[in-house]
């Protein structure tokens, strides 16, 4: 491709990002790299296109640009892989100076059983994906959070009964993991006090 005399070059290399011109050439080398992540929220973008938030396990949250999902010929279709809550790997691309990533090689990082086909689990990962979304923010890596989530979802999907509160204890964990976590000082009668998050004798609470 031509542009103002110039010809510009794209390349896709592991583990190094390059931008620069030389020679009257314009070049810009993409990295690329594996990654696995948890399906947050989408935003429809274009005719078939997506915008997809993530919480991945070596980037934390983070969006890709995801183009031809919506088929209009029906095949080929990849919107299955960004329902709430379901695990995927892919193969990340890094554009130097964009916003957002984009990623290829798409596939489920494991198969789940029954909660895209129970209604009563689907609405409880539309829950925990929106919970998600709405509360963390941070682009670094966080081990202990993804494990919790990813051990999260694949514990809804085995479980057979009880799925009722499953949504009050993951966010108790959450929160945890997340720094304000309500303390476990249960008194009968007495009530929550905040910023503390501590239960106290329903005497102390008043006034």
């Amino acid at each position: 491709m031509f542009t103002g005399g110039k010809i510009c070059l794209n390349f896709v290399t592991p583990q190094r990002t390059f931008h620069g011109q030389s020679a009257g050439i314009c070049v810009t080398i993409m990295r690329n790299y594996k990654e696995q992540g948890i399906v947050l929220h989408t935003v429809k973008y274009g005719e078939s296109g997506l915008v997809v938030y993530l919480l991945t396990r070596g980037r934390g949250r983070a969006t890709y640009m995801v183009g031809g999902v919506r088929s209009a010929q029906g095949r080929g279709n990849k919107g299955a892989y960004f329902q709430p809550m379901f695990p995927v790997e892919f193969e990340g691309i890094e554009v130097p100076g964009a916003e957002m990533h984009r990623m290829r090689d798409l596939r489920a990082a494991f198969a789940l059983r029954s909660v895209p086909f129970d209604p009563h689990k689907s609405a409880i990962a539309m829950f925990m994906a929106e919970a998600l979304y709405r509360l963390v923010r941070e682009v670094e890596p966080n081990a202990p959070l993804y494990d919790f989530v990813d051990g999260s979802i694949r514990a809804l999907d085995a479980m057979e009964a009880g799925v009722a509160n499953f949504h009050l204890w993951f966010l108790v964990r959450l929160s945890a993991l997340l720094g304000f976590c309500p303390g476990n000082e249960y008194i009968d009668g007495g009530g929550s006090t905040f910023p503390r998050g501590c239960s106290r004798a329903a005497r102390r609470c008043t006034g």
